[in-house]
């Protein structure tokens, strides 16, 4: 049983960036590499060794890449695995493309680390994904139904993908009800439902589960950021679950993205 959303294309329309600015066709050109990430001390191959982990589940991220890179791979990888879709990357001289059936993204200004090669971060589609990435936040527990934010990723088209990662250790399976989530933004009041949700709804006794919530920023406003999401559930016990998920402001966010 999966999660109702409205398509798989909407999901996919947030992962691959075809929401409002997010959209670039084989052709763009909108950024290039800083000179410093491809001198002699970096090893090139390394680069190519992160770009072809977006394909290769395999490839630890830890390994390529560290920061915000580490963090948009993980999510680029979790996203395409609930969908069921692959990743194709089509490397460049200055930038590079990853993508689906459904279209593809450019990775430029790729910056280093000097002294091992690691990927630290780039732009998607000439933006720059720091201040906009964000990794796990603390862990909430509902009587052995556990969920901690895994990344959360504010997208160039103005939307908030939250990837959560969920465990039940508890003897009953769970049904979650993912598109009844609600994020609630620090220091606000009320909510923003969410609009789309995607994975499997129903995670059995002792297993594991990813679930992309998807929410768009209320009128014109930026998307707000940090704060929490309340997520719903039902044991098949007949016990209500309801999870309080920390969504962690990423690093160099000023509360809202937009």
């Amino acid at each position: 049983m999966r999660i109702v959303a409205p398509t798989v294309v909407v999901a996919a329309a947030v992962l691959v960036g075809c929401t409002g600015g997010d959209d670039a066709s084989p052709t763009t050109t909108t950024s290039t590499v800083a000179p410093s990430s491809t001198t002699p001390s970096v090893p090139a191959d390394l680069i190519t060794t992160y770009l072809g982990a977006f394909g290769d589940p395999t490839v630890a991220t830890t390994d390529v890449a560290v920061g915000d890179a580490a963090l948009y791979l993980d999510y680029r990888r979790t996203g395409a695995a609930i969908l069921g879709t692959s990743l194709i990357v089509l490397p460049g001289a200055v930038s590079h493309q990853v993508c689906t059936d459904d279209g593809c993204v450019v990775l430029g200004d790729v910056i280093t680390e000097p002294e091992t090669g690691r990927v630290v971060t780039y732009s998607v589609d000439g933006r720059p994904i720091a201040g906009r990435i964000g990794g796990a936040g603390l862990v909430a527990d509902d009587d052995g139904v556990v969920a901690q934010t895994r990344t959360v990723y504010a997208t160039n088209g103005g939307q908030l993908a939250v990837m959560i990662e969920i465990d039940n250790t508890t003897g009953t399976d769970v049904e979650l009800f993912g598109f009844g989530a609600v994020l609630r933004p620090s220091g606000e009041v009320g909510g923003i439902e969410a609009s789309s949700a995607f994975g499997t709804s129903t995670v059995a006794a002792g297993n594991t589960t990813d679930l992309l919530v998807v929410f768009d920023a209320p009128d014109a406003d930026p998307i707000p950021v940090g704060g929490r999401i309340s997520l719903f559930g039902l044991r098949s016990d007949g016990l209500e679950v309801r999870l309080d998920i920390e969504v962690p402001e990423p690093a160099g966010g000023n509360g809202s993205l937009g």
